[in-house]
C-alpha cells in the first residue's frame, strides 16, 4: 500500500509503497524507473536507527532531472528527520503513519522527501513531536580533527595514488538523555585517487581512546573487474600495542600482506602504534597475525566473512573492521 507521496522540484509525483513480507517490511519507491526494486528488512527498533537511516538516501536518479530521494521507516516516536546536507543546506522530512495497517501497525512510521541534484547528508537528527532530539547520527569523516592528520602510509597502486591518515576527533557518543554528547576518538581513513568519488574516504573508522586489545584492524577490497575505476586491491590499516612490531594479513590465494607497526608523532598524543599496507590483489583477506619484536606471534584472528570472493565480472568491493 502507498504510505507516503511527495512532489519533486520538477513536478513529478513520487510514492513510497510498504508491503509485509517474510523478510520484514518491504519499501519501494514508485515513479522512478531505476529505483523500483524493493528493500526488505525488519523496521527499526531504536531511535538511533532512525537517525542512521536519515543519512542513507533512498537513491539518486539523473533522469529526467538530477534528484536525490530520501525514504524509509522509523520508530513511532520519531515525528521528523532533520538532515544537514553538504554545501550548507538542510532539510526536514515529517514522518507519517500513511494509513499502514499491516503486521507492524503502531510500531512504524514513514518518511519520504526529495532534494534537487546529487546531495549527501552528513548529519541527521530524529525529532519527537515537540522537536526534541531523540537520536543523532553523523558521517564521522567530515568531523574536523583537533589533532592531526598524520600520514601513516602513502604510495601508488595500480596507477592510483593512496594515503592512509590518522587523526583525533570528537565524535558522537550518545547516552541515555544525551543523544548528541561527544567523546575523543582515534580516526583512520583510506583516501585514494580514482574511483567514483576521488579523494573521499573509501573506508573510515573511529575508535575510543586509547584503544583496547592487541589489534584494531580495518580492511578494504576492490574486485577490479573490467571497466572498474580502481582495483583490484586489498588495503589493511589500523592500530596495535607498541610491543607489536608487524602485522601480517594472509589472503585467500596464500599470499601475505605485511605491515610494519610504527610509532606516531608525539603531537598526535596516542600510546599505540599505527600500521598500513596495500596489495594489488583480487584475493580477499582470510586471517591476520601480529608479531612481537622477537618474531614471536602474539595475536591471531580470522577476518569476519573470510573466503567470500568478490565477483570477477563486475565492480564490487567490501570493507570491514575487527579486533584481535
Amino acid at each position: 500500500m502507498t504510505v507516503a507521496t511527495t512532489v519533486t522540484a520538477d513536478g513529478r509525483t513520487i510514492s513510497l509503497v510498504a508491503q509485509d513480507s517474510n523478510q520484514g517490511l518491504c519499501l519501494k519507491l514508485v515513479g522512478i524507473p531505476d529505483l523500483q526494486r524493493p528493500n526488505c528488512s525488519p523496521p527499526p527498533a531504536r531511535a538511533w536507527f532512525d537517525a542512521a537511516n536519515g543519512v542513507l538516501p533512498g537513491g539518486f536518479d539523473a533522469d529526467p532531472v538530477p534528484t536525490t530521494y530520501f525514504a524509509g521507516a522509523v520508530t513511532p516516536g520519531t515525528a521528523a528527520l532533520q538532515l544537514l546536507l553538504r554545501g550548507g543546506r538542510s532539510a526536514t522530512f515529517t514522518t507519517v503513519d500513511g494509513g499502514y495497517s499491516g503486521r507492524y501497525k503502531g510500531n512504524v512510521r514513514f518518511f519520504l522527501g526529495t532534494e534537487p541534484g546529487l546531495t549527501q547528508p552528513y548529519y541527521s537528527r530524529a525529532l519527537d513531536s515537540a522537536g526534541k532530539v531523540r537520536a543523532a547520527f553523523e558521517d564521522e569523516s567530515v568531523v574536523r580533527p583537533y589533532r592531526g592528520p598524520v600520514v601513516v602510509a602513502r604510495g601508488r597502486l595500480a596507477g592510483h595514488r593512496y594515503h592512509v591518515l590518522a587523526e583525533l576527533k570528537r565524535v558522537l557518543d550518545p547516552s541515555a538523555g544525551q543523544p548528541e554528547q561527544r567523546r575523543p576518538a582515534l580516526c583512520m581513513a583510506l583516501r585514494r585517487s580514482g574511483g567514483i568519488f576521488p579523494g573521499e574516504p573509501r573506508t573510515f573508522d573511529c575508535d575510543p581512546l586509547p584503544g583496547a586489545g592487541a589489534l584494531q584492524v580495518n580492511y578494504g577490497t576492490d574486485s577490479g573487474g573490467k571497466g572498474c575505476p580502481v582495483g583490484p586491491d586489498v588495503f589493511i590499516y589500523g592500530t596495535a600495542r607498541r610491543s607489536i612490531a608487524r602485522v601480517e594479513l594472509r589472503l585467500s590465494d596464500g599470499s601475505t600482506l605485511r605491515a610494519p607497526v610504527r610509532s606516531p608523532p608525539r603531537s598526535l598524543g596516542i600510546s599505540r602504534g599505527l600500521f598500513a599496507a596495500a596489495s594489488a590483489s583480487a584475493a580477499p583477506p582470510v586471517e591476520v597475525d601480529a608479531f612481537g619484536r622477537s618474531g614471536t606471534r602474539v595475536a591471531h584472528s580470522h577476518v569476519p566473512g573470510s573466503g567470500q570472493h568478490l565477483p570477477k565480472g563486475g565492480c564490487s568491493g567490501s570493507f570491514g573492521f575487527f579486533g584481535g
